[in-house]
């Protein structure tokens, strides 16, 4: 493993990710050596942490049982009947497990807000959308809690209560025929779809025509 001041929290958490699941490669320890020498660079040079990880990387050299230096590379004979499927999967499963680990949840910006911290939660827009005899309308929770979907007319008043009360992390569906809390069915015009979850809210539009 090579690295930067900056990038070292990078290589020990492949170092974790490799005891953890149990890859079986052998790495050098922290702090892990500054080289420059391929495609990492160029993320440095723009302030990204990166990590490279790559076969008798320094302290190492060609020792054995440790490090044995691949006769095959960058010669004419490094063919795909040459590779070593055992280390390249090894090596595949520590950067994907590497990734999976620091990576985090991203989600869209509604248009015309503000960036902001990442929701634990969302909700599309109904489809379809403007709709007549009925909608459907998805949503998903990162984290369980509490959860309301609820449906106001553009008067603020609501209308409809879709969902209340607690739910679990996962996706969800729901239909909507347009009907309100007593089982009448609303008038044609422009309705606002709110999901709430633990205090925090999003809101979408959506047009009933008859």
């Amino acid at each position: 493993i090579v690295a930067n001041d900056m990038s070292q929290v990078l290589g020990l958490r492949m170092l974790e990710v490799n005891l953890s699941y149990s890859v079986g490669l052998h790495a050098n320890s922290m702090p892990f050596p500054y080289a420059t020498y391929s495609d990492h660079e160029q993320f440095w040079l723009y302030g990204y942490k990166a990590i490279l990880i790559i076969e008798n990387a320094p302290p190492w050299s060609n020792s054995p049982p440790w490090y044995t230096a691949n006769p095959y590379y960058h010669r004419e004979s490094d063919l795909p009947a040459t590779v070593n499927i055992p280390q390249v999967t090894k090596v595949a499963k520590l950067a994907l497990g590497t990734i999976a680990c620091v990576a985090g949840p991203t989600t869209g910006i509604e248009p015309g807000s503000a960036a902001g911290p990442p929701r634990a939660f969302s909700l599309m827009q109904n489809y379809p959308n403007p709709f007549n005899a009925g909608t459907q309308i998805r949503y998903q929770l990162l984290a369980g809690g509490a959860v309301s979907l609820k449906v106001y007319n553009t008067s603020g008043q609501q209308v409809a209560t879709l969902v209340n009360g607690f739910q679990p992390a996962g996706e969800y569906q729901i239909g909507w025929e347009g009907l309100n809390d007593r089982g009448e069915g609303l008038p044609s015009g422009m309705y606002l779809l709110s999901l709430g979850w633990e205090g925090e809210r999003v809101v979408r539009k959506m047009m009933l025509l008859k």
